[in-house]
């Protein structure tokens, strides 16, 4: 389920936090300017994920990077280390 904070600046100027955490996924916000710009686009991501699109597991993000740091090991480190 969304949540949605209004959030006010120091300058006075005003936007909107939409917050989405679901069991199992990494959670989603985007700030907005309008309200209604906030409640459509967390009424679209909880869609798309009901369908089962766009919403990557903490696993899922977890394995990437894991293998990232791998591939930087393996391929950038070596040129960073000094010669002799």
């Amino acid at each position: 389920m969304a949540s949605i904070e209004k959030r006010v600046a120091a300058d006075g100027s005003i936007s909107y936090r939409a917050k989405i955490r679901r069991a199992g996924e990494l959670p989603l916000s985007k700030t907005f300017a309008r309200l209604t710009d906030a409640k459509a686009w967390a009424r679209d991501i909880e869609a798309r994920s009901d369908r089962g699109f766009a919403i990557p597991s903490r696993e899922q993000v977890m394995r990437l990077l894991s293998e990232a740091i791998d591939r930087w090991v393996d391929e950038r480190l070596p040129e960073l280390s000094p010669t002799d």
